[in-house]
């Protein structure tokens, strides 16, 4: 209770504390900001020219992929030309996005397709589903290059992550694995792999979260203390953040991420005494909902922020009553584990109609072992890049530990869920 009105001092705490009761009770909606408008009605629209705004993902039965899009000019078939702006849902057939994709049906060897990643500008011919407001391109072609900074580096961020896509495919299964955990790409993990982790209670593995952040920062942080000393460690950490977030896409977990990683940092820098993480992340919270209110209901947001608070507020507790029996270490990863998984047990029943209790053990068990699988897969990737001749051993090394890591996934995944009507 007293640490709780230390809190309240702290203007952000009763600030998220407000927030967070005046949208989840309906008192008030978040602006829907990013609404699709133009002058020409949806289902006359033939043709979009937009900026690509996610990565493209697999849907419905991977028949098609989908991204987002930010129209700024509509076309009909009567001549009709408008601006536009706001967010389009882009449906796509999967031979011209996988056209550059490795080891896919519909692969080009020749290396014909359209690079279709965050941040480029294309022209979508098409029509409007009556479903879902999804726009369906038939006919997909680039726009002319953006010669603009900003145009430039996500061209360079799209081939970056293509070549980066086709190393992970010549390690298979791990390199698969690979690709979800730095990117967040998941087209390539074996069929069955995602409904294990999530019957295991670890979709937040697969999840670009603060997980994985925080490993890239502690591994840019060490090699800048081991390269320049101790006074680098703050500058390799922050470019280890910033090109993580670059390369993997904004997420509204990875955006939590960023937000509490550069408040730690740069407060860590300027305060005397580290500053209290539960302010950290009220800070966050109320940066996060005013910069992207549209983020505020979506399952990574809400599971993202309500298992951080659960750690903050039970894990701890919990970890001093564990350590009476176990270790020091395991009984703080095993009381982290339970604080999340209690704090957001409400909203993954509300949203999933179920509960994994197996969660609270497979995390702190998973956990270690996929810190480790990135470090080697991380180690693996820039020997790689640089002795190309060891990529077939590398590959071997890493999917015996990715067998490992799966045979466990898969036993806690065989612990029934909670079902709610």
């Amino acid at each position: 209770m007293v640490k709780f009105i230390q809190l309240l001092k702290n203007p952000f705490v009763p600030a998220a504390l407000v927030l967070s009761a005046v949208f989840y009770s309906g008192l008030v909606k978040p602006s829907e900001n990013k609404k699709f408008r133009s002058l020409i009605p949806e289902n006359r629209i033939s043709f979009l020219r937009a900026k690509i705004t996610s990565n493209p993902s697999p849907c419905f039965s991977r028949k098609f992929y989908q991204f987002s899009a930010e129209p700024y000019v509509t076309g009909s078939s009567e001549k009709f030309i408008s601006s536009a702006d706001g967010t389009v849902k882009i449906l796509i057939d999967r031979k011209e996005a996988e056209a550059l994709y490795p080891g896919k049906l519909f692969s080009y060897s020749s290396g014909k397709g359209l690079l279709l990643e965050k941040g480029l500008k294309v022209r979508l011919e098409g029509k409007f589903t009556n479903e879902n407001s999804f726009f369906m391109a038939e006919q997909i072609s680039e726009e002319k290059a953006d010669s603009s900074f900003s145009g430039r580096i996500n061209r360079m961020r799209g081939n970056c992550r293509l070549i980066f896509k086709r190393l992970m495919y010549s390690w298979g299964k791990a390199g698969a694995l690979v690709l979800s955990l730095i990117s967040g790409s998941r087209e390539y993990l074996e069929e069955g792999i995602e409904e294990d982790f999530k019957n295991a209670g670890l979709s937040h593995v697969l999840a670009l979260s603060g997980m994985h952040l925080s490993f890239f920062a502690l591994l840019s942080g060490t090699a800048g203390i081991t390269i320049l000393g101790k006074k680098a460690s703050f500058y390799f950490k922050l470019s280890g953040i910033i090109f993580f977030v670059w390369f993997a896409g904004l997420s509204p977990s990875l955006y939590r991420a960023l937000l509490c990683s550069l408040l730690s940092l740069f407060l860590g820098k300027i305060c005397s005494s580290p500053p209290d993480f539960t302010e950290i992340l009220c800070a966050s919270f109320v940066i996060h909902s005013a910069t992207k209110p549209e983020d505020l209901f979506s399952p990574a947001f809400m599971l993202s922020y309500s298992a951080l608070l659960g750690i903050m507020i039970f894990g701890d507790a919990a970890g001093k009553k564990l350590s009476v029996f176990l270790p020091q270490k395991a009984a703080s990863a095993l009381g982290s584990s339970f604080g999340a998984q209690t704090a957001s047990s409400g909203i993954t029943a509300r949203l999933f109609g179920s509960v994994t209790p197996a969660g609270v053990l497979s995390g702190t068990v998973i956990s270690p072992l996929i810190s480790f699988f990135l470090f080697l897969s991380t180690a693996a990737t820039v020997l790689c890049l640089i002795f190309p001749s060891l990529s077939g051993l590398s590959g071997s090394v890493l999917n015996i530990l990715y067998s490992v890591i799966v045979v466990i996934v898969r036993i806690f995944a065989l612990v029934p869920s909670v079902h709610f009507p």
